[in-house]
């Protein structure tokens, strides 16, 4: 989407912009979160790609890597850091010295570089909902690049602070089975989801 913004694939992540807006028209959706059924399906790709898109359309985005168990927004978009959203919801640094600027766009992303055990209490605690509490006032859309579904319940609690959920599925590759679990166990929750 930077390097080549007429190729299909950047008018692909256009679609979804549009779509986006278009799920909700009265409010659209700010605070969105990209999952799936099971790792290495393509949500952190999609994740950079649609962040990068807002960005560079003159949006004030924020992508915030919440895959504690497999982080790779960092990597994705090559970028060095030591502190991390852990540090942050662990207080033991500031939601400022955590963001790092793309190199690329005018993106901020807040990291995560350390993995932990007790990824679902960190996710869940009230320094999570502070986060993006204060996230939603700051920026126009926030991006969050979360856990696959099936294998951690991680995700599952994020959906109550946001407002859309993407669920991406690796086309021929992904079971059909596993598919429709992970989005059955997204609509037990009542989570908002507004494109597969």
């Amino acid at each position: 989407v930077v390097d080549r913004p007429l190729a299909s694939y950047s008018e692909a992540i256009r679609g979804l912009q549009m779509g986006l807006t278009l799920s909700n028209v009265d409010r659209i959706p700010k605070v969105i979160v990209l999952t799936s059924a099971v790792p290495a399906e393509g949500k952190t790709t999609l994740s950079v790609s649609f962040a990068r898109h807002a960005a560079q359309a003159g949006q004030k985005v924020i992508l915030v890597d919440c895959d504690l168990r497999r982080p790779n927004v960092r990597k994705t978009v090559n970028a060095e850091a030591e502190l991390d959203i852990v540090d942050v919801l662990r207080g033991a640094c500031t939601l400022e010295n955590a963001i790092l600027k793309d190199r690329k766009t005018s993106l901020d992303i807040l990291p995560a570089v350390k993995q932990v055990k007790n990824a679902p209490d960190l996710l869940a605690s009230d320094a999570m909902e502070s986060i993006i509490l204060r996230l939603r006032e700051k920026y126009d859309l926030v991006v969050i690049d979360a856990a696959p579904l099936l294998p951690a319940n991680d995700t599952k609690v994020l959906t109550r602070l946001v407002d859309a959920v993407w669920f991406v599925v690796r086309w021929e590759s992904t079971p059909r089975d596993a598919a429709a679990d992970a989005v059955k166990s997204l609509m037990d929750i009542h989570a908002p989801i507004v494109c597969v």
